[in-house]
C-alpha cells in the first residue's frame, strides 16, 4: 500500500468534505490495495454527496458484480444510465 498516496488524499477529503472526487479518488486506490470493503465505504460516502455521481456509480457497480450482489449492480448501472445514457 503507498502511505504517500493514501496521506494526499486522506488530507484533500479533510480539506474538502463535500467534495465526492478525493472519495472516488481514494476508493480506487482501495482497490489498487485489495482493500474491496474500503472502497465500497468511500464509494458510499462519495454517492451520499452527489448521489448520481456516474464514475461512483460505476465503480460500486461494478464492485457488486464482482461480489456477486447482481441486483444492486443492475440498480447502480441504472442509476448512472439515468444521469448519462451514454454511460
Amino acid at each position: 500500500m503507498n502511505e504517500e498516496r493514501f496521506s494526499v488524499l486522506n488530507e484533500a477529503i479533510r480539506r474538502n468534505p463535500d467534495d465526492p472526487h478525493p472519495l472516488i479518488r481514494r476508493a480506487v486506490a482501495w482497490l489498487d490495495a485489495n482493500e474491496r470493503e474500503r472502497a465500497m465505504q468511500d464509494l458510499d460516502a462519495a454517492l451520499a454527496l452527489e448521489p448520481r455521481h456516474t464514475d461512483a456509480l460505476g465503480l460500486r457497480a461494478a464492485e457488486h458484480l464482482n461480489k456477486g450482489e447482481f441486483d444492486d449492480s443492475i440498480a447502480d448501472c441504472d442509476a448512472a444510465l439515468a444521469k448519462d445514457p451514454q454511460f
